[in-house]
């Protein structure tokens, strides 16, 4: 699945075109209220407030709803690393029961699997879609091999008592890989992005009109508003992007579970005192 351009876009980048689109807007919409101004009445002026306040009611709503739905998707990925996290040292603690020879070919490919998780954890940025290809098939090439090793001794004539166990958590940590890639890819839909970005522009556009008609340029605040909003939205956007430079998913349950699988005893663990 490749991202849209809007999804791999860097949130600071956004929102600096979007600061200078509504500054641009207000400074343009300001002339032309000047230059209408002498031509309108009272009664459209009151008429033009009433647009003017819905269109502040709407974008505050937009912004509301898209950062309501990137928080939602950055607390899901969160869930799911601790949810990863803990299947993977309950499939070690199973593992750590069977006789050979399942058990240690089963721990170290365990291992490779955690090490390659962290990896790609520490990748900044979105790869690129053919690395990512690369680094998810390298993940399905590990699962395959460590559910060849539960498989071939669950299928045996006299199958080792706990096989079984271990294929049921196994398939569960399969699942949670899936749901974690689709967390991953999962973005706040672009119309609705899109929509607040013209939202926002617009709504700038207006109130750089309605100074023009009462002759207040107002510029201190039209830079404040904008300011406000396009970090707004940065933020928004940090949320909605898991390894984006702004707000990043902790990787840090799979790092402890990374140490814990090479580094024995657990009570070892830097900073597990505190």
């Amino acid at each position: 699945m490749n991202l849209s351009w809007l999804s791999s876009r860097d949130p600071a980048l956004v929102a600096g075109l979007l600061f200078a689109a509504m500054l641009l807007a207000a400074e343009a919409a300001y002339f032309v209220g000047r230059w209408r101004r002498p031509k309108s009445d009272e009664a459209g002026r009151g008429h033009f407030g009433v647009v003017q306040g819905s269109l502040l009611g709407l974008l505050a709503l937009l912004l509301a709803f898209n950062l309501s739905l990137a928080t939602q998707r950055f607390d899901a990925r969160r869930q799911l690393v601790l949810e990863d996290a803990n299947i993977i040292w309950e499939l070690f603690r199973q593992s750590s029961l069977m006789p050979p020879p399942v058990d240690k070919p089963f721990q170290d490919l365990l291992r490779q699997y955690v090490n390659q998780l962290v990896a790609m954890s520490q990748a900044i940025g979105d790869p690129s879609p053919q690395r990512r290809r690369e680094m998810i098939g390298t993940l399905y090439n590990l699962e395959h091999r460590i559910w060849d090793v539960v498989r071939t001794e669950a299928r045996r004539n006299l199958p080792t008592p706990g096989a079984p166990d271990l294929a049921q958590s196994l398939i569960r940590f399969f699942s949670i890989q899936r749901s974690r890639l689709a967390a991953h890819l999962d973005r706040v839909p672009d119309p609705v992005v899109w929509l607040l970005l013209v939202t926002s522009i617009v709504t700038s556009g207006t109130i750089g009109y309605s100074g023009g008609l009462d002759a207040q340029r107002g510029l201190a605040a039209k830079v404040l508003m904008a300011a406000l909003v396009a970090g707004t939205i940065m933020v928004m956007l940090a949320l909605d992007r898991p390894r984006g430079y702004l707000l990043q998913v902790s990787q840090w349950p799979i790092v402890q579970v990374q140490w814990m699988l090479n580094h024995q005893p657990v009570e070892e663990i830097p900073g597990a005192s505190r």
